[in-house]
Protein backbone atom coordinates (compact mmCIF):
# COMPACT_ATOMS: atom_id res chain seq x y z
CA UNK A 1 0.00 0.00 0.00
CA UNK A 2 1.20 3.55 -0.86
CA UNK A 3 2.56 5.02 2.13
CA UNK A 4 4.70 7.76 3.50
CA UNK A 5 7.45 8.94 5.97
CA UNK A 6 8.57 5.49 5.98
CA UNK A 7 12.14 4.69 5.57
CA UNK A 8 14.12 2.15 3.32
CA UNK A 9 17.53 0.50 3.21
CA UNK A 10 19.62 -1.04 -0.11
CA UNK A 11 21.95 -3.90 0.59
CA UNK A 12 24.56 -5.36 -1.77
CA UNK A 13 22.51 -7.94 -3.47
CA UNK A 14 20.76 -4.96 -4.60
CA UNK A 15 17.05 -5.79 -2.00
CA UNK A 16 15.39 -2.83 -1.09
CA UNK A 17 14.11 -3.17 2.94
CA UNK A 18 10.85 -1.09 3.60
CA UNK A 19 10.07 0.09 6.91
CA UNK A 20 6.91 1.92 8.68
CA UNK A 21 5.73 4.84 7.24
CA UNK A 22 2.32 6.01 7.29
CA UNK A 23 -0.89 5.78 5.01
CA UNK A 24 -0.77 8.42 1.95
CA UNK A 25 -4.43 8.96 2.51
CA UNK A 26 -4.32 11.91 5.23
CA UNK A 27 -5.58 9.87 7.39
CA UNK A 28 -2.30 9.17 9.83
CA UNK A 29 -2.71 5.55 10.02
CA UNK A 30 1.13 4.18 10.87
CA UNK A 31 1.84 0.60 9.32
CA UNK A 32 3.64 -1.92 11.62
CA UNK A 33 4.27 -3.95 8.63
CA UNK A 34 7.98 -3.98 6.92
CA UNK A 35 8.90 -5.49 3.42
CA UNK A 36 11.51 -6.76 1.33
CA UNK A 37 11.73 -5.76 -2.65
CA UNK A 38 13.38 -8.02 -5.01
CA UNK A 39 13.44 -5.37 -8.16
CA UNK A 40 14.74 -9.05 -10.22
CA UNK A 41 11.65 -10.59 -10.08
CA UNK A 42 9.68 -7.88 -9.20
CA UNK A 43 8.10 -8.81 -5.71
CA UNK A 44 7.68 -7.87 -2.42
CA UNK A 45 7.73 -9.90 0.65
CA UNK A 46 6.67 -9.66 3.92
CA UNK A 47 9.24 -9.29 6.60
CA UNK A 48 8.70 -11.42 9.78
CA UNK A 49 7.49 -9.18 12.83
CA UNK A 50 9.08 -11.44 16.01
CA UNK A 51 11.49 -8.72 17.99
CA UNK A 52 10.86 -6.14 14.95
CA UNK A 53 9.72 -2.67 15.35
CA UNK A 54 6.50 -1.56 16.52
CA UNK A 55 4.21 1.07 13.65
CA UNK A 56 6.84 4.03 12.90
CA UNK A 57 6.55 6.93 11.18
CA UNK A 58 9.89 9.43 10.58
CA UNK A 59 12.53 6.93 11.85
CA UNK A 60 15.20 5.92 9.86
CA UNK A 61 16.48 2.91 8.95
CA UNK A 62 20.67 2.32 8.02
CA UNK A 63 22.11 -0.57 6.31
CA UNK A 64 25.63 -1.49 7.70
CA UNK A 65 28.51 -2.94 5.61
CA UNK A 66 27.80 -6.58 7.45
CA UNK A 67 24.60 -7.45 6.17
CA UNK A 68 22.89 -6.13 9.33
CA UNK A 69 20.18 -2.87 8.81
CA UNK A 70 19.88 -0.76 12.27
CA UNK A 71 16.06 0.68 12.48
CA UNK A 72 15.60 3.54 14.76
CA UNK A 73 13.39 6.80 15.58
CA UNK A 74 10.59 7.63 14.96
CA UNK A 75 7.10 7.93 16.20
CA UNK A 76 4.75 4.92 17.42
CA UNK A 77 1.33 5.90 17.04
CA UNK A 78 0.18 2.82 19.00
CA UNK A 79 2.38 3.82 21.69
CA UNK A 80 1.83 7.37 21.44
CA UNK A 81 5.19 8.28 22.17
CA UNK A 82 8.56 8.86 20.22
CA UNK A 83 10.76 5.87 20.54
CA UNK A 84 14.17 6.58 22.40
CA UNK A 85 17.26 6.35 20.81
CA UNK A 86 17.93 3.75 23.25
CA UNK A 87 15.94 1.45 21.21
CA UNK A 88 17.41 0.59 18.00
CA UNK A 89 16.22 -2.81 15.90
CA UNK A 90 18.78 -4.74 14.31
CA UNK A 91 17.52 -6.86 11.08
CA UNK A 92 20.04 -9.46 10.48
CA UNK A 93 19.69 -10.21 6.16
CA UNK A 94 22.58 -12.56 5.99
CA UNK A 95 20.36 -15.14 7.59
CA UNK A 96 17.57 -16.95 6.28
CA UNK A 97 15.06 -16.30 7.23
CA UNK A 98 15.97 -13.08 7.80
CA UNK A 99 15.81 -12.46 12.11
CA UNK A 100 15.49 -9.32 14.34
CA UNK A 101 17.07 -8.20 17.41
CA UNK A 102 17.83 -4.79 19.68
CA UNK A 103 21.38 -3.30 19.36
CA UNK A 104 22.99 -3.36 23.01
CA UNK A 105 22.99 0.80 23.40
CA UNK A 106 24.66 2.34 26.33
CA UNK A 107 22.53 4.27 29.11
CA UNK A 108 24.29 6.97 29.12
CA UNK A 109 23.90 10.16 27.17
CA UNK A 110 21.02 9.63 24.30
CA UNK A 111 19.75 12.25 22.10
CA UNK A 112 16.06 13.20 22.78
CA UNK A 113 13.69 11.25 21.27
CA UNK A 114 12.95 12.77 17.85
CA UNK A 115 11.41 12.32 14.16
CA UNK A 116 11.33 13.89 10.80
CA UNK A 117 15.58 13.86 11.52
CA UNK A 118 18.28 13.37 9.09
CA UNK A 119 21.02 10.24 9.58
CA UNK A 120 23.95 8.50 7.43
CA UNK A 121 26.74 6.20 7.92
CA UNK A 122 30.17 8.17 8.19
CA UNK A 123 32.40 5.19 8.63
CA UNK A 124 32.09 1.05 8.90
CA UNK A 125 31.26 1.62 12.33
CA UNK A 126 29.70 5.12 12.97
CA UNK A 127 26.22 6.60 11.94
CA UNK A 128 25.63 10.59 12.15
CA UNK A 129 22.00 12.34 12.74
CA UNK A 130 20.79 15.56 12.83
CA UNK A 131 18.04 18.04 13.92
CA UNK A 132 13.99 16.53 13.25
CA UNK A 133 11.14 17.22 14.88
CA UNK A 134 9.13 16.42 18.45
CA UNK A 135 5.96 14.35 18.04
CA UNK A 136 3.55 16.84 16.70
CA UNK A 137 5.98 18.65 14.18
CA UNK A 138 5.89 21.52 16.33
CA UNK A 139 9.30 22.01 17.75
CA UNK A 140 12.14 21.55 15.28
CA UNK A 141 16.09 20.84 16.80
CA UNK A 142 19.25 21.39 16.04
CA UNK A 143 21.22 18.97 17.51
CA UNK A 144 23.85 16.27 16.07
CA UNK A 145 25.46 13.08 17.82
CA UNK A 146 27.16 10.00 16.76
CA UNK A 147 26.33 6.91 17.13
CA UNK A 148 29.61 4.92 17.63
CA UNK A 149 28.97 0.88 17.14
CA UNK A 150 32.71 -0.08 17.87
CA UNK A 151 32.35 -1.28 20.84
CA UNK A 152 30.08 -3.83 22.60
CA UNK A 153 27.94 -1.56 23.40
CA UNK A 154 26.99 1.12 21.13
CA UNK A 155 27.30 4.86 22.69
CA UNK A 156 26.22 8.04 21.87
CA UNK A 157 27.80 10.94 21.70
CA UNK A 158 26.60 14.83 20.71
CA UNK A 159 28.59 16.64 18.52
CA UNK A 160 28.17 20.45 18.61
CA UNK A 161 29.24 21.65 15.66
CA UNK A 162 26.02 20.25 14.31
CA UNK A 163 24.04 22.94 15.63
CA UNK A 164 25.34 25.53 13.27
CA UNK A 165 23.06 23.75 10.73
CA UNK A 166 20.19 25.21 12.78
CA UNK A 167 16.71 24.01 13.68
CA UNK A 168 15.49 21.43 10.31
CA UNK A 169 13.61 18.89 9.99
CA UNK A 170 12.50 16.52 7.06
CA UNK A 171 16.52 16.90 5.68
CA UNK A 172 18.73 14.33 4.16
CA UNK A 173 22.03 13.42 5.14
CA UNK A 174 24.69 12.04 2.47
CA UNK A 175 28.17 11.38 3.07
CA UNK A 176 30.75 12.09 0.37
CA UNK A 177 34.48 10.98 0.89
CA UNK A 178 35.19 13.23 4.68
CA UNK A 179 32.40 15.34 4.35
CA UNK A 180 28.40 14.82 5.21
CA UNK A 181 26.34 17.11 3.03
CA UNK A 182 23.13 18.42 4.20
CA UNK A 183 20.15 19.08 1.94
CA UNK A 184 16.85 20.27 1.73
CA UNK A 185 14.26 20.06 4.61
CA UNK A 186 11.82 22.65 6.60
CA UNK A 187 14.27 25.15 8.27
CA UNK A 188 12.89 26.37 11.79
CA UNK A 189 13.81 30.36 12.42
Amino acid sequence: MRRIHHSTATTASGLVFIFGGERADGSQAVFSDHYVFDPRTPSFTRLPTTNGPTDLTGHVSIPLPDGRILVFGGYSHSQGTLILFSTIWVLDTTSTPYTWSLLNVSSGALPSPRRAFAAVLIAPDKILIQGGSDALMQTSMSDGWILDLSGSQAVWNPVSALTDIGLRRDHFAVCVGDLVIFGFGEPCF
